[in-house]
């Protein structure tokens, strides 16, 4: 219906939205994030601005831009320090961002080992 009048409602825009983050697909991710920004720019109800930026925290950490979902996130610690839900996004994408860390400093290292390994075989051969 809405779609026929070329009207959408902000209720409408922020489910699509929120089901895209559903998506791992970068696109839907970045079309979910553009629209939740549309919508926080157009609302002046605060609980609405928190959930928009929650959600687009969300995005950012499904496609692992997490300096980004970092800052969304703290954006929200910032208007409510005692925000559980905002304290525990933030916890999450720490854990993820030190996870992914040390997975590429282990990668980085067993290639340099297997380096090494490699060339000790060809000079002692």
């Amino acid at each position: 219906y809405e779609m026929h009048n070329d009207t959408i409602t902000s209720s409408t825009q922020f489910t699509y939205a929120y089901n895209l983050i559903r998506s791992k697909n970068r696109k839907c991710l970045l079309l979910a994030v553009n629209l939740l920004e549309e919508l926080f720019q157009k609302t002046a109800d605060d609980s609405c601005k928190r959930d928009y930026t929650y959600y687009i925290s969300i995005a950012h950490l499904k496609m692992k831009n997490f300096e980004s979902a970092l800052k969304y996130a703290q954006a929200i610690l910032l208007i409510e320090p005692q925000n559980r839900q905002a304290k525990y996004l933030v916890e999450k994408i720490q854990d993820i961002q030190q996870r992914d860390s040390l997975v590429g400093a282990a990668i980085v290292t067993g290639t340099a080992a297997a380096v090494v390994g490699g060339l000790s075989v060809l000079a002692y051969n």
